[in-house]
């Protein structure tokens, strides 16, 4: 289920009881999706000498299998822990000894980690709270951190968008160490490509201010050299890329100087344009706390999580839109909301029809019920 989270810079309304007429409003979505595919006619090809097999693949599932590669180290003996029970006291002590009165930031990552600890919220509620109130606090730094730590270890990532990258193996057949020569030919839309020696692609990467160790490693390790020299009855796996195809054509045939045959791989192409307008029913949200006066807090901010899934429902910063195929289904809701040094949480399931009267032809305030968070507080003990 695909949870979003927004926010919100809260301006209390007054009247727990208003009407207004019904509002709907239409939003038209338009785009397209791609998905290509990559049907192989010829996909492995040998000789006297060589085995040689190839896949396209696409090059952004290699983010995660570089990084774990680049984890890997020459000594015999090592841990890597992503969190340590070391890292967690000495991040303890240094908030402790920083932070006398907490931040609301620090206020939030604790009041999201109780009520995760206390099963108050699941796991992908978690992640994104944790994840929308980083952006909210650091909304400078924190897109470009994540992709830069998702490509890190990824030569094939230039210019914001990805090159086009094929695995090959390649298995010496005979009792004899062989040369392989990697003279490779790409044909597609009747263009005719080479791929990116290792040099150029290591002259790219630093032209585009994106070369880093972890890329050299990655280069060294898995990019295919120009000749590769394997002992006998021996398979090594690397890869190549080239710029990106346009793929209007309906094949794409790679061939080596070296063999007579060819690969050959027909394409499918599923362009699926969006063109599709939805109506959604226009709510307005009514704030209600228990034992507690949120009209004389003076900083508020509120952060509201709503199930997007099927496009049932959305929030705006203001308003909360439910759509009318959805408006008789019981939809979660969830806020987070901190007025000067108090933390308030709320669950709430909501029924769109609840609030619809449709003779008279008025609309309610959907009401958000709020409990203070007792064991979170601004001063820290």
């Amino acid at each position: 289920m695909k949870k979003l989270l927004y926010i919100l810079l809260f301006i209390p309304l007054a009247g727990f009881g208003q009407t207004k007429k019904i509002k709907t409003v239409e939003v038209k979505e338009t785009g397209y999706n791609v998905d290509i595919q990559f049907k192989p006619i010829v996909d492995i090809v040998t000789n006297d000498k060589f085995s040689i097999q190839i896949t396209p693949i696409s090059a952004n599932n290699l983010n995660e299998v570089l990084i774990k590669k680049n984890n890997l180290n020459g000594k015999l003996e090592y841990s890597n822990y992503e969190n340590s029970i070391r890292s967690f006291f000495l991040k303890r002590k240094r908030n402790i000894k920083e932070d006398h009165n907490r931040t609301d930031y620090s206020m939030f990552n604790m009041a999201i980690d109780s009520l995760h600890h206390n099963n108050k919220i699941n796991d992908s509620e978690y992640n994104n709270l944790k994840e929308q109130v980083k952006e909210y606090y650091n909304p400078n730094e924190n897109f470009a951190t994540s992709l830069s730590n998702t490509i890190s270890s990824n030569p094939y990532y230039i210019d914001s968008r990805y090159l086009n990258v094929f695995k090959i193996e390649i298995t010496n057949q005979t009792n004899q160490d062989q040369k392989f020569k990697s003279d490779i030919n790409i044909i597609s839309s009747s263009i005719l490509l080479k791929p990116i020696s290792k040099e150029q692609l290591i002259s790219l990467l630093d032209y585009d201010d994106k070369l880093n160790i972890d890329k050299l490693f990655s280069i060294e390790r898995y990019h295919l050299p120009k000749v590769v020299e394997l002992p006998s009855f021996t398979t090594v796996e690397y890869y190549f890329a080239c710029l990106p195809i346009d793929f209007n054509k309906e094949e794409l045939i790679i061939k080596f100087t070296q063999f007579d045959q060819k690969f050959e791989w027909s394409l499918l192409n599923n362009h699926n344009e969006i063109n599709e307008t939805h109506s959604f029913y226009e709510f307005a949200i009514n704030h209600r706390f228990k034992n507690f006066n949120y009209e004389n807090a003076y900083n508020k901010v509120e952060f509201i999580v709503v199930d997007e899934s099927q496009n049932s429902i959305y929030y705006d910063g203001d308003d909360i839109l439910i759509n009318k195929n959805s408006i008789n289904q019981k939809i979660d809701v969830i806020g987070l909301y901190l007025a000067d040094n108090t933390m308030l949480f709320s669950r709430n399931y909501i029924k769109g029809s609840d609030y619809l009267d449709f003779e008279k032809n008025k609309r309610s305030r959907v009401p958000i019920f709020y409990e203070e968070m007792l064991n979170i507080n601004r001063e820290v003990k």
